[in-house]
């Protein structure tokens, strides 16, 4: 049979949800040419203590490089991409999701946004599927980050509105 593993990844961004300001980023849309005003707001401010984040993703690409598994899944607490409130994580975009492309990870799932939703990379020659599974008490309906430069155009496959929220099982055959 084909064999499935799941890497538990430690969290590489701390600090809760604490946020910092950033400026206004003004940049062509890469499919329109059309500039476009984001990110006048808020983002995660990225690991704490880098020595223990570099460390952990060594141990990630250590872990990964490992493998024999047909199927890949690492979970962590961030989402790499999010269309929801908290919206992507650009350090895990830069440091994290080159590792899931370079080792095929099948899948990346995290909680910290309260919504679901599935974000396949349009492009992403890895086919990386990351899953927000983060509404156990309520999901949020907002997609405040989605498009460019958030999250690429036709990357959103999945986003649950309101409601209550839900949890989510995973199964894998052949």
């Amino acid at each position: 049979g084909r064999r499935v593993e799941g890497l538990g990844a430690p969290a590489t961004v701390s600090g809760g949800d604490r946020v910092r300001d950033l400026p206004a980023v003004e940049e062509p849309d890469p499919d329109t040419g059309a500039i476009v005003r984001e990110l006048n707001g808020r983002e995660l401010p990225g690991p704490e203590d880098a020595a223990q984040a570099n460390a952990q993703l060594a141990w990630i690409e250590a872990t990964l490089k490992a493998s024999t598994a047909d199927f890949l899944v690492v979970a962590g607490h961030y989402p790499v991409y999010s269309i929801c409130e908290h919206g992507p994580t650009s350090y895990l975009q830069e440091h994290l999701k080159p590792l899931l492309q370079t080792y095929a990870v099948t899948a990346y799932m995290n909680g910290h946004d309260h919504c679901a939703e599935h974000i396949a990379v349009p492009g992403d020659t890895a086919h990386v599927d990351y899953h927000t599974i983060g509404s156990a008490h309520t999901n949020n309906p907002s997609t405040a980050h989605k498009g460019w430069p958030f999250t690429p155009a036709g990357a959103v496959k999945f986003h649950d509105g309101p409601g209550d929220g839900g949890f989510a099982t995973v199964a894998a055959s052949n």
